[in-house]
């Protein structure tokens, strides 16, 4: 089918989750190789016009009507692997791995405790997921991505190899999700020194965000 080796489209259910990965992607120079749409009949449309290697997809457009939408993209695009995120039971992972899912990344009878905790309504969360599986995509993979799509690549000013065995411990912390309270009280650092870590380290990796951060921090094996 000539698609790129590694392109993704990520099928959101709101226009604010899209926006936030379409802004990731364009920062990190990967935006020509990751598409971003808001339902199922735009996802079809987009995959008609340039099938892609990796689609994320929200449950709720998936795993209706027995994964009719899974099946026909399995049928119609094989070699497309595609990964289903949001609210799902296990009957509904079920069928999304019966239908061909790589993977499924879901919230269950959970979501409420979890939106109350971020601060926002039991219905974002799923974008959420959303957001971060594809900022997985778009960090981890984004060389595979450039080349992919004929990007050049930017000379990175990363020094990973200067980083002081405080700034890897506070970056190890970071990709096990703490905040910078939980870092400070592990560490027994205050708060304002573990952000002065940060700051520190994302400079020194070339970084504007803790999610880039890990993700250099693993593609250097600073943290396994």
């Amino acid at each position: 089918m000539g698609y790129a080796l590694l392109s993704v489209l990520i099928c959101s259910s709101t226009f604010a989750a899209s926006k936030r990965i379409a802004n990731d992607a364009v920062r990190h120079g990967v935006d020509c190789a990751v598409r971003t749409a808001d339902t199922g009949g735009e996802t079809l449309a987009m995959l008609l016009k340039r099938p892609v290697e990796v689609l994320v997809v929200d449950a709720y457009v998936a795993l209706p009507d027995d994964a009719v939408f899974l099946r026909r993209v399995r049928r119609t695009w094989p070699h497309t692997a595609f990964i289903v995120v949001g609210a799902v039971t296990s009957r509904l992972t079920g069928a999304a791995v019966a239908a061909g899912a790589r993977g499924v990344f879901g919230i269950g009878p959970e979501a409420d405790e979890l939106a109350s905790a971020l601060v926002c309504g039991p219905e974002l969360v799923p974008d959420l997921l959303a957001v971060a599986v594809a900022r997985t995509f778009i960090l981890i993979r984004s060389e595979a991505v450039r080349l992919a799509a004929g990007i050049p690549r930017q000379a990175t000013p990363a020094r990973a190899d200067r980083l002081t065995a405080r700034e890897i411990q506070v970056l190890r912390a970071m990709s096990e999700g703490k905040s910078n309270a939980q870092i400070a009280t592990e560490l027994f650092l205050s708060v304002d020194t573990v952000k002065t870590h940060s700051k520190r380290l994302f400079r020194k990796l070339g970084v504007h965000d803790r999610a880039h951060a890990v993700a250099v921090g693993f593609r250097a094996r600073l943290i396994c």
